[in-house]
């Protein structure tokens, strides 16, 4: 089969790379005889676009009139006039490509409209896409309405019942005995819940025969109120922090204040923890006066909230009055603004341990034998940091933007020092954030 002839052209581009050559007509090519250089020429050229092109249609000039060939040629493929060999030699003419040919299989690739039916085999489809005639769509359907009559029921007669049904629609049911509905509730076409219609007793009586059965809401309404359920259990030593939550004496507050007040008299040997759940959705801090702070009473918090957006890290804000603070206290999992709002003076802390917390410090601050464990300390220029006493600082990393000062002549490990000026503090947190 030679009558159409396919050739995809390919060129370079000014960095050498191989690119489709896609803008060449029909005048820049030539179809010469291998052996006689004779010219044949396409009646039909196609420029399929992306460097492919389509020949059809094939003629010679006789006697100054372009006539078709009706026998097979070799010819060499011209560009420009040059001769391109290195496509090799193509075939033309002979059978054309545009007429069905009864004998051989073809592809058809355009819409064929037949004015009378054709007749298809007498054998029945067993492919996805093959085309088929009546009698098995007869065959079909009779087999269909045969299998709806011996299995489905119709509603305005008396049925039997067998087996796994299947009800959709507004259905009313009179006839006694057992029977199971389906329900699925995410399917569409299913209308809603079927409901039961007592007759001759009292409904809240009503007891389902068996664990299958279906039951209306009263009943269930009766089985729920007969539940007891267990509260919900916590260690007596420790509270909850919800400051949009509701309190619950011994469990839950709103403030870390109240939920420290509530335990008394702690000790070394009775300790206790408050466990901060989050600021809320009405404030973005905590605020927390260090005078209520307890020996004993330690502070966690549910993790450590990340900045959203260049916005302030939520977190707990220590105020208060005094510069030197002493408490045999932890705080855990929290993110503390330190010198914050109210602070005009250097801090000094004693006897905290800190864990696993983001320190945001605006003035300088002091540790006194404390512990600092896996803490990020950031401060601005012109603070510093001092260790003082035992103080151990552990897998520790403070952020200053520019160091002055300062020491380090506690229990240090790793010697967490670094300057670091490409990171911004937060805004001080004020009481009308």
């Amino acid at each position: 089969m030679y009558e159409e002839l396919s050739l995809t052209c390919l060129t370079l581009n000014e960095e050498g790379l191989v690119i489709p050559w896609d803008n060449l007509d029909e005048n820049n090519f030539k179809f010469k005889h291998v052996s006689t250089n004779e010219q044949f020429f396409p009646s039909t050229f196609v420029n399929q676009g992306n460097g492919n092109y389509t020949f059809y249609g094939w003629k010679k000039n006789v006697g100054g009139v372009l006539v078709s060939i009706d026998d097979i040629q070799p010819v060499y493929v011209y560009i420009d006039d040059i001769p391109r060999y290195n496509y090799g030699v193509f075939y033309i003419g002979a059978l054309d490509l545009h007429f069905l040919d009864k004998s051989s299989q073809q592809e058809i690739n355009a819409v064929k409209d037949f004015k009378v039916f054709p007749t298809l085999p007498e054998d029945s489809p067993d492919a996805d896409y093959q085309p088929t005639h009546k009698k098995y769509v007869d065959d079909v359907n009779d087999n269909t309405i045969d299998y709806l009559n011996n299995n489905f029921a119709d509603l305005a007669k008396d049925n039997t019942f067998l087996g796994n049904n299947l009800h959709k629609g507004n259905n009313t049911f009179h006839h006694s005995g057992e029977h199971k509905f389906v329900v699925d509730p995410l399917d569409p076409e299913l209308p809603g819940w079927p409901y039961l219609e007592f007759e001759n007793f009292i409904e809240s009586n009503y007891t389902p025969p068996n664990p299958n059965s279906l039951v209306h809401k009263d009943f269930l309404i009766r089985s729920l109120a007969s539940l007891s359920l267990a509260p919900y259990q916590e260690s007596s030593n420790i509270v909850r922090v919800v400051p949009d939550g509701n309190n619950e004496t011994g469990k839950v507050y709103r403030s870390i204040q109240a939920a420290i007040n509530y335990f008394s008299q702690p000790s070394e040997s009775r300790q206790y923890v408050v466990y901060i759940c989050g600021p809320g959705l009405t404030s973005q801090y905590i605020f927390l006066n260090h005078i209520h702070l307890k020996n004993y009473i330690h502070l966690t918090g549910s993790s450590l909230m990340r900045s959203i957006a260049g916005n302030n890290p939520p977190g707990l804000v220590l105020g208060g009055n005094s510069d030197s603070v002493t408490k045999i206290i932890s705080l855990l999992n929290l993110n503390i603004y330190m010198g914050a709002f109210d602070i005009e003076n250097d801090r000094t802390y004693n006897s905290f341990n800190f864990d696993n917390c983001t320190i945001y410090a605006y003035k300088s601050l002091m540790f006194n034998n404390c512990k600092l464990h896996n803490c990020l300390i950031y401060q601005p220029s012109g603070q510093a940091i001092t260790l003082n006493g035992t103080t151990e600082m552990i897998d520790c990393k403070i952020m200053q933007q520019l160091i002055i000062g300062g020491s380090f002549q506690g229990l240090v490990i790793n010697s967490p020092s670094e300057i670091n000026s490409s990171f911004s503090m937060p805004t001080d947190p004020t009481l009308s954030t």
